[in-house]
């Protein structure tokens, strides 16, 4: 089972941690994908507003990666039976469409990232993507609001994509309280299906 978390920067993706600390508890094996944007900067890909198309191409390819790995490692209830997701793909193109967007003041033709978009869309078979809703307070200082407008342009594109795509995602709901609630029961919803 594949479970996807999807959010702007500052949403709370780290919500992934805390459905593992859940699933762990009932005994269900669960795994999370390594973290792929520490890497990427690391070697010079900045996730962000100077992020480019090569950056994102190779960001989520390494999300990719690290989830098929994740897949099939082992935990101490054996094999994983889910995975839990902090969706590097989606993520890393809408950083990439927000940026261009800052850098241009224009949203990038469909034309010049449907290759990747149809990479992530295909590349696995999602049973529950969890959206959640930016959070992010306003900036103090005029780094923060600028970290903060980015962000919501960030928000604005992962909805585009989600809606230009055809994916069916669960929209979680403000306070943050209420959407671990929110997303905790989903998870455990279909972790009680016979089928897993």
């Amino acid at each position: 089972m594949l479970i996807e978390i999807i959010g702007a920067p500052g949403a709370g993706k780290e919500l992934a941690a805390d459905l593992l600390d859940v699933l762990h508890e009932r005994g269900i094996s669960a795994r999370q994908p390594r973290a792929t944007a520490p890497l990427a900067e690391s070697r010079g890909l900045p996730l962000g507003p100077e992020q480019d198309l090569d950056t994102t191409r190779w960001l989520i390819g390494a999300g990719l990666a690290a989830q098929v790995t994740a897949e099939r490692e082992r935990t101490l209830h054996g094999p994983a039976r889910v995975v839990v997701s902090r969706s590097t793909g989606w993520g890393a193109l809408a950083h990439w469409l927000a940026a261009e967007d800052l850098r241009t003041g224009r949203t990038p033709p469909h034309s010049r990232y449907a290759d990747l978009a149809r990479l992530v869309v295909a590349a696995c078979q999602r049973d529950l993507v969890l959206l959640l809703p930016h959070d992010e307070p306003r900036g103090e200082d005029a780094a923060a609001e600028r970290q903060h407008q980015f962000a919501l342009r960030v928000d604005w594109y992962l909805h585009r994509l989600i809606d230009e795509e055809g994916i069916t995602a669960v929209h979680l709901p403000l306070p943050m309280e209420a959407a671990r609630a929110s997303a905790v029961e989903r998870v455990l919803d279909l972790c009680r299906e016979p089928a897993l």
